[in-house]
């Protein structure tokens, strides 16, 4: 039998690399070279850290750091190369964070077409991280084809 698991360690091996690897060859949709370089739409989101301890002054104590993340309502109009938001609290924002909640510091995205790319230009926030949108932020966005369009997103006070 001990001869025989090595042989069975590399059927199995070589079996999971075919099952894994895909045969899929033909039948997918052919992208093309799109010229597609708009911002359909802007979101914000807002995020925060909430701790609780447990069982404080016990040998059991631990404590516990959760991540909280809410989207911004968010009214939309986009006119030429510019897309005007207009955030709101949501209505499952704790009262307690609403003070907290300013437009230095909250997350930006932007959607776009596929296999288009975006860049933050000069010093508007990069998407994805916390940035600061109280002043208008200029983005470039590259189509799949290199064509490309300039964007600005200006953000009204929160409402």
């Amino acid at each position: 039998m001990k001869a025989l698991r090595p042989y069975l360690l590399s059927c199995l091996a070589i079996a999971s690399c075919l099952a894994l690897g895909g045969c899929l060859k033909a039948g997918l949709p052919k992208a093309g070279n799109s010229s597609l370089d708009a911002m359909t739409s802007f979101n914000y989101e807002y995020r925060w850290l909430d701790t609780t301890y447990i069982l404080p002054g016990t040998p059991q104590a631990d404590t516990s750091v959760t991540v909280n993340v809410v989207q911004l309502g968010n009214t939309v109009v986009i006119s030429n190369d510019t897309v005007y938001t207009s955030p709101s609290y949501p209505s499952n924002l704790p009262a307690s964070q609403v003070p907290n909640v300013t437009l230095t510091h909250i997350w930006g995205y932007a959607n776009i077409p596929d296999a288009a790319v975006i860049y933050s230009v000069d010093e508007a926030p990069k998407l994805g991280d916390p940035g600061d949108y109280s002043k208008p932020a200029t983005y470039k966005i590259v189509a799949a084809d290199g064509s490309t369009a300039t964007w600005v997103v200006v953000t009204a006070p929160l409402h």
